[in-house]
This record gives C-alpha cells, structure tokens and sequence, in this order.
C-alpha cells in the first residue's frame, strides 16, 4: 500500500498564526498561598550533612519551620509565606550556620543547595553559602512538575506542623482543591497555575566575611540554578485542571496497600464496574478508561485511541509509568469530569529517580499466593450432571468454582554519581509474573441449557432429514450432542501473563549554566489468555485470546541558564507502542468450523440473550494494532523579575501509526438463540456447503426464523435462509498507515501586585494537521470520504486568581476558568480513511439473513462461511465519512477553592467545578431515506413477570427498513450499507464539589479523608476509534441521547490512614516494638449508570400480503444504532454501590549505616465484600412477527420461575483487578 500514501504525511511546517504565540499570555491558574525551599545541605567540600536540624524564620513575622536533613543532606519546605527568610543549621554538637537573604516568591518553589561550615555560634555566626535558586513549579499542572528529591532510604512523608503556618516536607502536603483520589494526598497549595511556577532568580545575600574564592563559587552557583531542577516543558499538558492535583511521592506510595502494586487505582475517579457494549462484535476494549501519564514532560497519551493499551488492559503507559522502582513522585491533575475527560482525560505527571553522591537503591519482592485468600462464591463452572435420554436432554448445573490467582513481583533500583564530572546515574527494573486462570461461563445458565419446545426439536429433525416416526425423540438426540460439545467450552481457561520493565537514567552538569539529561526506558509484556480480563468471561475456554506487546520511550534534556532571569529547555523525545492480540487456538468442537481461506475461526455469538460467544473474537487476530513511533521536540523559555514571571513555549509531536490486523477479519455470527445455532451447525456437519442455502433443498430456517404455526395449526420452519440474525466482516488491506503532526504554543504572565494576592492571564493554541486522503480508495459517491475536516487553530484562555496566606489564620481562596481543546484520535482517522466504500479500502460488511430472500440484495453467507477476498456484487459494504462541519472537542471549565488550617494539624478543602463540553463527536447512519423512512412498528410486549417498565400490552415505535416487496430498499444509496457520519454534535456538562479533611503527624497518626458529590450528563459522545456501530439511537429525534453520562457517579468518598510507632525505645524492647507500620485505605462509590438494552434477531414485520419489512440493522427500531428501548431513556438504572478496604501491616528494621529492611503483609478488600463488577442489561428481547400477520415480540427478560426477573442480575461480582475476593500480599523492601 505504500504508494496509496505517497502524500498522506503532512509537512513539518509552522503556520504563521504561530508567530502569535510569543505576545499571549501562558498559564492557567494562579497561585498565592506560599512558596517552597527543597534542597540539599553539604558542607564546604560538598559533602552531604545528614541528620542536621534546620530552622527556618520568616524575617518579618517571625514564624518558624522546623525539618532534618536525610540522605544526602535532602530537605523541603512547603506552603512558605512569600518574604524573606534566615536559615538556620544545627548539628548534633550544637555547631550551627546561618544563611540570610533567602527569597520565598508566591507560587514558586525554590532549590537551594547550601554549602555551610558549620562552627560554635559566635554571636554574629560565620556562615559560608552557596545557593542555588530555582523555578521548581511544583504547583502547577504542566508536566515534569518538581518533586522531593528525597534519598529512597528516607522514612516516607508522615507530615507534622510544629509552628502553624508553613509545612516542612516531612509534614506532608495540605488537601487539593478536588479530585477524589484515596491515596494519602500532598496536594500542592493553592494549587491554580499552570505554568507560571518559575521563580525570578535573584542574588542571595551571605552573612560574615567569604574568602574570595568562595564569593565567586556562590556566583556560580547561582548561576546553576536551573541545573537543580526539571522544570515542565511539554504544552500538550497544560491542559490539566491543577485546581485538583495531588502529589505523591514514591515513598508515600510505598506505604499503602496496593492490589499488584498497581498505583493507577489510587488515581481513578470512578469505579471498575463494566459497561457491556450492545453487541459483543463491536466491544473494542474494557470500559474503564486509564489515565494518561506525562513523563518529564513528555505525554505517553498514544494518538491511535488516545490511551496506552498495555498487558491485561492495563495502562501500561511508558515503562518509567510501570515502574515502581523508577518513579520519584507522582502529581495527579485528576479533571475529575467527563467533559474534561471526553478531550484530555486525567493528567498524571511522573518525575523519575536520578542518582546521587555515593552508591544508593532499593530492591523489593512481593508474593501472592492462592491458598492465603477468599473464594469467590459467584464465580460457577456449568458441568453436566444428568446425561440426555430417549425424551430428555443433558442437565447441566452451575457449581461454584474459585480459579487460582498467584503473583509474585521484583523490583529494584541503584544509582550513584561521580562527584568530579558532575556525573549521576540511576537504573531499575521491574518484573511481574502472574498465573491467574478465568472461567468461561454462559450469561443465564438455566435458560440457554433448556430443553426446547416440541415444535423447535420437530423443526430440526426436518431441517436435518431424521427419521419421522418420532422427531421429537430424533431432534432430541441430535440436539443433545451439540449442547454437550457446547458445554465443554465452559470452565477455567489458563491465563497467565509476565512483565518486565527496564529504565536507565544519567544527568550531567557541564560547567555552572549547562545540564544534560538522558533517559530511557523500555516495558515488555506478554499474556497468553489475557484478552480478557475478567474473573469470569461470558467467552468459550479457547476464545480468551492473548495480549502482548511493548513499549519504549527515550527522551534528551538541555538546560541552559542563560542569565540570572532567564532559563531555556530544550528537550526532544521519541516513543514506540506495540500492541497485538493474537487468537487462541480453538478447540477439537470448534475445529470442525474451520472451513475458510484465513485460518481462523469467526467469531459465533451463540444466542446473543443467555449464551457466551465462541471461536475467535472479532478484536483478535495477526499482526498488531497499532504500532504508533511518536517523535517531539519542545522548546521553553522563563523569565522572571521581581514580582512577574513570563514563560513561553513550543511543542511539536509528529506521530506515525500502522496497523496490520484488520478487526473482525474472519467474521462474526451472531445468533438470537442456541437452538439456532445447533440448527446451523448440524446442517453444516450433515450437508456441508455444496448445497447450502438452495431453495432446492431447504434444510435451514424460513423468513421468520424460528418455528411458528399458522392459523391453521399447521407447523413452519423449515426455509433455505440462513438461522443467524446476522453476519458482519471486514475486510481490507492489512499495511495502513497514516501521520499527523500537532502544534501546540503558550504565552503568558503571572503578576503578584501584593503578597495576598497573585493573578494570571495565559492563552494557548492547538493545531493538529491531518493525513490527505488516500487517492487509491477514491470513491465518488460519496463526496464526503474524499476529505477529512480542516480542523485549523484553537485559541484557548485562562484566568487564575488567588488570595490570602495561610499563616495569617484567613482562608485562603482560589479561583480559576480555563478553556481545553480536544483531539481527533489517529484510529478515527484511519477508520474514515480507508472505509470509504471502495472495494480497494477496508470494506465492512453487514449481512443480515432476510437479504437471501427475492428482491433483497442477497450476500448472506451459509455458516460458518467467511468471506476470503473482494465479496460479491451483493454485498453491500457500508463507509466512514466526517460530516462537513465537523470540529474538535472544545471544553470549559470553572474552578473555586476554599482552604483552612484548623488546630491540631488539620486541614479543611471545600472546593467546586463547573465543566462543560461543547462539539464532542457522535456516530449515526446518515444512509436511510428520509422519504421511506421510518415508519412505524407495533410489539406485542410479553412480560409474565409485570416488572418490565413497558406496561401496555402493545407498544408501537419508528422503524427503519427495507421492503423491496414493495419497492423500497430503506436506504438513500442503495448501493450500500450504513454510512456513518462522525459529526461534533454531543455537549457533556459536569459538576462537582469536595470536601477534604486530613491531619498530619511526624508520629504517630496521620490520616485523610474526602468526599465528592458529582453530576454528569452529556448526548452519548462516541468513545471508540473503530466506529462499529452509530452511538445515536434514533436519528429523527437527537433529545432522545441525553441523559446521565457513562461516568456519572454522585458518591465518591475515600480514606486512608498511616500510624507509625511513635517510639524509638532501646534494648529488648526497642527491638520488638520499633519501626512498626499500620496503613489502609478505603474507598466508597455509588454505582455508574446504564442503559437498558435489547437482544436477539433484527425486526422483521410482515405485512397482510406476504411482504417482509425487514429492519435496516439490530435494535427496537431496525436503525442498528445504539439498542435501547423507547420511553426508558439512557443510563436510567445504576449498578449497586461499591467498597473496599485495604490493609497493610509491616515493619522497618534498621540494619546499620543507613541500611533499612521492611517485612510487611497486605490484605485487599479485607472484609470480602461483594462489589458487583457486572449486572445484565438486556431488559428484551425481540422476535419476528409471523407471515401471517402476527406482530413482532418484546419479551422482557425473565427466569425461568415465576416473578423470576434476569435484567438487572449481577453477571460478576469481583470480577476486575481493582476489586477481587479477599487477597493476601507477602513482601519485603531493601533499603541501602
């Protein structure tokens, strides 16, 4: 294919409009609580002080801080008052040193290394000092944001607040503004810019007399300031509402109880409760959307779907994101809306470890073993206990079965330094092997395992030619084979899954201005059966598939103080993502279903009400999907002066996407009922394809379907149609590729007229060029393919304010509007560029079984046929086109932050946001005339239970069809299918408020707590890249799309907590009572909304003359669109409430000379509670209306006992990662 795309690589250009770029403002909030100090203490000759007290004194007010320096002399002051300040240090001896003149600025945090001969205090101390100033910006949401550089073998961060006010770094951080993150937070006060973090660098003033040469080391020094820290520098994520980030540092993470050391499931807002799409072809991954991560400043967010997919599903992101090992501190920017997410979804910024003076790391282990948890009594595997007989067929029962899940993970990190060359290093390695088999199950066991009716097993022995002096018996015996084969597919299916992740880091001062970094990483996964992820998978044993893959990410760094005020980075980037999902191999049953040109089996839904799907799932198949190489250059530019800080910066990330798996290759089946499918599979076992679908000789289903008698009494069913509801392929080329380029530039100005108040002006501006189309599947009937939107330039601003200071006993309030732009992911684009319905591009074809009869346009292939090259004139394909209007998401929010210090180390955070979400895309089938279509349909609704929200006895609805019978196709270009248009038609809106509390201690107990309450509603935006199917449900009436969105969950509260033995005894007793660890967290969530839906065949109504009004796809009303059911309305019913709570016990044992052991033992979801992960949505199910004028069924889903209801049951309890049965950790953590 490589000359269809000749031209489809947009050039590297900058557009003019970019030249603006430099005379707007940049960042998005503003900040005026306080500043920082974070730095290190050495003495003259640079050699680290540890364990040396600091003081320090705010020179007007007189408050004081306290901390102690740890390894490597480290040591932070957070939430400073902005003034000048004296820092004092003491050592053990009572020698001390002081330095003056250190400048704290609003919003910055400063570097400061000090260089201190410490002495008896003379009444005026002689301090000798070097300070290196710098513009950490460690409250704003852009990546790269500064961490604690904190030595690993630090005890974590378990905050106190000796003096009020100001917050060491060892008292921890104050509460964000929002989010609903359950870790234990440091959020960064307060917590509202963006970008205009960087301090001004200004000389610092050195008390006593300095021998020459040490002045001019502090002038070098000083010059160095940039050298000390990593500021952001990637624009894409200025994005990030900072008005809720939270920090957390590897060592705070290290401290909880997390399920697989995953620290992603701290981060998500919403619980892990799945969604199940309508139909099983069209689901393209697990509903529950990772995060994105920023790694110094570098966004690991892949263009192709706007997510990394890694092993299991999880977000595998970048290695370094992998790693617990590798990372310093996280800093979470969690929007927290589905408006904001529907663009930029949650922000999390990673800094990783560097080295330091002397060798230094950490190795850690941790074990999971079956026999120390729970068992999951949900979790059945359907055995045969009753072999069929003469008049009955096999019994099959559900019994509970616990599959084992056994994981054990290694990590480990060493780094050091060459003090001479300015040298540090810094390598880790992560890996995680994991045995954790599923169970294939069928959705309603007691329904699909059912004997058929008399006439259903009458029917087949006619279909198949059996004997008829007894056909009830003979369709007995035939059936019964099938369901056992059937039945065989159901149990544990093996799943395992290995990991490994590498990371390697140098940083290299050259001289007093320069610093170099280079980092690397790469993450390896592979995971046999790990397709699906679930506990238990509606799926056969062999149609698990498999998940492997890889991901690697390198990126260079240049940092240049050019003069006191002015700092540039420089950096560039490149990444490459793998992604494959091989099939499994199938099984002896499935073997014989092996009759096409691909060498793998369709996927078969077998009865889309109470079954399971066997063979190979549609998202499985060879080559990969995508393999995306991501290359960016980013430039920065700080000047700061006094009380103005000025930044600008440019972004350009060119990313190149090829695909060679084509989804659904081999095809898909699907079945309203079991005794459709054993119907066509033993007429393929018997007769083959030599004369399959021959009205010659009819050994299938008739029009209807299904057996049916007339009004005669006289039994119906044997036809030449295919049994299925109906038949879906792709097929295509297999070496797409595509590129695209996006622009992105900020401006802007951070101004602190008074020390309460700071105020910020910024603006951004976005650009993303698209791909040509491609000249080789040119197809001019339909205009709309030959072009992709001229998406052009977003100009997006943001305003911040913040006033108050903390240590004046008022609140302090923070306020804040930004403006986000959305991205168009390359899948979509690929989507519409090579489905344009030309028989040279990817043709989706949508075959339904009525198309086999006279005056329809044919196609339907016999099962388990699959289409092996360019398909017959009769198969109509349909196409992907963008509407001529079509725009980029565009996304505003709003944001206010109260926070208050309370006495005894508390602290209270009321906050509020406003989003809304304007232009997000939707998919409907524009192809339908509008002159034809719809017309209506009336339902017989059967409903024993009374339970069903349809109480009439008859329903009637609009319906779009073809009819041919009577002239009509039902479609506006009947040469094809559907065609869907992706239009910027849907708006999101969300709302939002949070109450955070949380106490600090150096001992003892620290503890936080948060709840949200949240709104969200929205027009059911497209979220998928494949396009299978329209998101709109009627086309004629768009209101009928708004309602509570996918995430909107109301409750949200979190907990966590951390005591640590506030003891240092000696002796016996100081050896068995010291060092030991109590931590939990705990989680709370209302259930996420969902939609009632329907199942079974496509409508098909018959009208008094004969003629079949067959339904232009599945659903109520034969649209084919999103199927649900009329008067109900979207996301209308909600999943129960879910809870956890984790709990971590463990043990420090000092081993000497700075060596430190940790035992520990964990326990995740401690009191094994029953988290549904999964409930039944199918509320009806449809059936055809009879030739002889009988109308169409609506049955609602109901047991088989009386007043029985199925809709709504929990189909998986436990089933996910996040929540499981009661699990057990074993681990261990060296310090050295």
């Amino acid at each position: 294919m490589s000359e269809a795309w000749g031209g489809s690589r947009p050039k590297l250009r900058v557009p003019a409009a970019l030249a603006l770029v430099a005379l707007s403002a940049i960042a998005a909030w503003a900040q005026a609580q306080g500043g920082g100090i974070a730095g290190t203490l050495t003495d003259i000759r640079s050699r680290p002080l540890d364990g040396i007290s600091i003081t320090l004194r705010n020179v007007d007010s007189g408050a004081e801080v306290h901390t102690t320096t740890g390894r490597g002399g480290a040591y932070r002051f957070r939430d400073l008052a902005p003034g000048e300040y004296e820092l004092l240090a003491i050592n053990a001896q009572r020698q001390q040193g002081t330095v003056r003149g250190v400048q704290v600025l609003a919003g910055h945090e400063s570097r400061v290394q000090t260089a201190v001969a410490l002495a008896s205090p003379p009444p005026t101390g002689t301090v000798v000092a070097a300070i290196r100033r710098v513009s950490a910006a460690a409250d704003r949401a852009n990546p790269s944001t500064r961490v604690s550089e904190r030595a690993a073998s630090l005890p974590p961060a378990v905050p106190r607040n000796p003096a009020g006010g100001a917050r060491t770094e060892a008292e921890g951080p104050p509460p964000g503004s929002g989010g609903s993150s359950p870790m234990v937070a440091r959020a960064a006060a307060p917590d509202l810019s963006a970008f205009a973090n960087a301090g001004a660098f200004s000389v610092v003033s050195i008390s006593g007399r300095m021998p020459g040469a040490l002045l001019a080391a502090v002038g070098a020094a000083r010059l160095r300031a940039s050298l000390e820290m990593l500021p952001e520098i990637a624009v894409d994520d200025a994005d990030a509402m900072n008005g809720a980030a939270i920090a957390l540092t590897a060592e705070e993470v290290q401290q909880l109880p997390l399920p697989g050391r995953d620290w992603e499931s701290l981060i998500s807002e919403t619980t892990a409760q799945e969604r199940p799409e309508a139909n099983e072809e069209d689901k393209e991954e697990p509903p529950q959307q990772k995060p994105s991560v920023v790694v110094e400043g570098t966004s690991t967010r892949m263009a192709f779907d706007g997510r990394m997919r890694g092993q299991e599903g999880r977000s595998l992101l970048a290695a370094p994101g992998a790693m617990d090992s590798a990372v310093q501190e996280f800093r979470v920017a969690a929007l927290g809306s589905v408006a904001g997410r529907a663009a930029t979804g949650e922000r999390i910024q990673l800094q990783t470890r560097r080295g330091g003076e002397g060798l230094h790391g950490q190795v850690s282990f941790y074990s999971r073993q079956s026999p120390w948890g729970a068992r999951n009594p949900f979790t059945q595997w359907v055995k045969e206990t009753t072999p069929a007989s003469a008049t009955a067929i096999p019994v099959f029962a559900s019994m509970p079965f616990s599959p084992p899940d056994t994981e054990n993970r290694l990590g480990a990190g060493l780094g050091g330094g060459v003090h001479w060359n300015h040298f540090l290093w810094f390598a880790a390695f992560d890996g995680e092997q994991r045995d954790h088999p599923g169970i294939a199950t069928v959705k309603h066991p007691d329904r699909f395992f059912a004997q058929p009716s008399n006439d259903e097993l009458q029917v087949l022995s006619a279909r198949l030619g059996l004997g008829s002096a007894n056909p009830v018996v003979e369709g007995i015996r035939a059936y019964s084979g099938p369901l056992e084969s059937l039945a065989e597919l159901l149990g544990p299916a093996p799943r395992t899954s290995r990991n490994t992740s590498g990371f390697g880091r140098v940083d290299w001062r050259a001289g007093e201005r320069h610093r170099f970094t280079l980092q690397a990483a790469q993450a390896l996964w592979s995971a046999p059966g790990g397709g699906l992820t679930r506990a238990s998978e509606t799926f056969g044993t062999h149609s698990f598939g498999s998940n492997r893959g890889s991901s690697t990410w390198t990126v260079a760094r240049w940092e240049a103080q050019f003069t006191p005020h002015l700092l540039a980075i420089t950096q560039g980037s490149m990444q490459r993502a793998i992604v494959n999902h091989p099939a499994a191999a199938p099984s002896n049953f499935e073997r014989g279903f092996l009759a096409n040109a691909w060498g793998q089996l369709p996927q078969i839904t077998v009865d889309s009400r109470y079954g399971f799907t066997m063979g190979n799932p549609a998202r499985f198949g060879t080559g990969s999907s995508p393999d995306e190489h991501v290359y960016e250059a980013q430039e920065n530019v700080d000047w700061g002066r006094g009380t103005v800080l000025l930044r600008a910066g440019l972004d350009l990330r060119h990313s190149a996407d090829a695909t060679s798996m084509i989804r659904n290759h081999t095809g898909t089946y699907v079945y309203g009922s079991v005794e459709n499918f054993i119907s066509d599979a033993l007429a393929f076992g018997k007769y083959g394809m030599g004369d399959a679908l021959d009205p010659m000789h009819q050994h299938n289903c008739d029009q209807r379907g299904r057996p049916w008698r007339d009004a005669t009494g006289q039994l119906h069913g044997l036809g030449y149609l295919p049994c299925y509801s109906h038949y879906t392929q792709t097929l295509g080329p297999t070496d797409w590729h595509l590129s695209t380029n996006d622009w992105a530039g900020f401006a802007g100005l951070q101004w602190r007229p008074a020390r309460q108040l700071a105020l910020t002006a910024a603006v951004r501006w976005d650009r993303e060029d698209l791909p040509p189309p491609i000249a080789l599947v040119h197809n001019p009937d339909l205009p709309l393919t030959q072009r992709l939107p001229a998406l052009g330039s977003t100009w997006s601003p943001r305003l911040g304010l913040a006033w108050g200071r903390d240590e004046s006993g008022w609140p302090v309030l923070r306020a804040g509007y930004a403006m986000f732009s959305g991205r168009t992911n390359n899948g979509m684009l690929l989507t519409a560029l090579t489905q344009t319905g030309s028989p040279k591009g990817d043709l989706k074809l949508v075959m339904r079984a009525g198309d086999n009869r006279p005056g329809y346009s044919g196609g339907a292939p016999p099962f388990p046929y699959v289409l092996g090259g360019t398909p017959a004139q009769a198969a109509k394909p349909g196409a992907v086109e963008f509407a001529a209007n079509f725009h980029n998401a565009e996304i505003h929010q709003g944001a206010l932050a109260i926070d208050k210090r309370l006495p005894g180390r508390v602290l209270v955070s009321l906050s509020a946001m406003v989003s809304l979400a304007r232009r997000l895309p939707v998919t409907m089938d524009t192809n339908f005339d509008a002159t034809a279509n719809p017309k209506t349909i009336t339902y017989a609704v059967v409903d024993g239970t009374g339970k069903g929200p349809i109480r009439k006895p008859q329903i009637t609805v609009p319906f779009f069809a073809s009819w041919p019978d009577a002239g009509a196709s039902g479609r506006l270009n009947a040469k094809y299918q559907q065609v869907t248009e992706i239009a910027s038609r849907a708006n999101a809106t969300y709302e939002a408020g949070t109450v955070r509390l949380s106490r600090y201690g150096r001992r003892g107990l620290s503890f936080h707590a948060r709840y949200t309450y949240s709104h969200a509603m929205d027009w059911n935006p497209e979220e998928g890249t494949t396009l299978a199917r329209s998101t709109v449900f009627d086309p004629t009436d768009f209101a009928l799309e708004y309602g509570p969105s996918d995430q909107d969950q109301r409750h949200s509260a979190a907990a966590s907590a951390l005591w640590q033995a506030p003891w240092k005894r000696s002796g016996l007793a100081g050896r068995l009572t010291n060092g030991w660890l109590l931590s939990g967290t705990a989680q709370y969530h209302s259930g996420l909304p969902y939609t009632m839906r329907t199942a079974g065949s496509i409508p098909r109504l018959f009208e008094a003359n004969g003629a079949m009004m067959l339904g232009l796809g599945p659903g109520m009303n034969g649209y084919g669109g999103d199927d649900r059911v009329y008067g109900v309305g979207r996301n209308t019913y909600r999943h129960p409430q879910t809870w956890k709570a984790d709990l971590r016990l463990g043990r420090r044992i000092a081993l000497g000379r700075g060596h430190e052991l940790e035992l520990l033992a964990e326990s995740f979801n401690l009191f094994n509670h029953q988290n549904v992960t999964e409930v039944e949505t199918t509320g009806y199910t449809i059936q055809s209306g009879g030739i002889s004028g009988s109308l169409p069924t609506l049955n609602f889903l109901s047991g088989l006992k009386p007043g029985q209801t199925e809709f709504g049951l929990p189909l998986n309890i436990n089933a996910v990662d996040f929540y499981r049965e009661r699990q057990f950790d074993l681990g261990l953590r060296m310090k050295f």
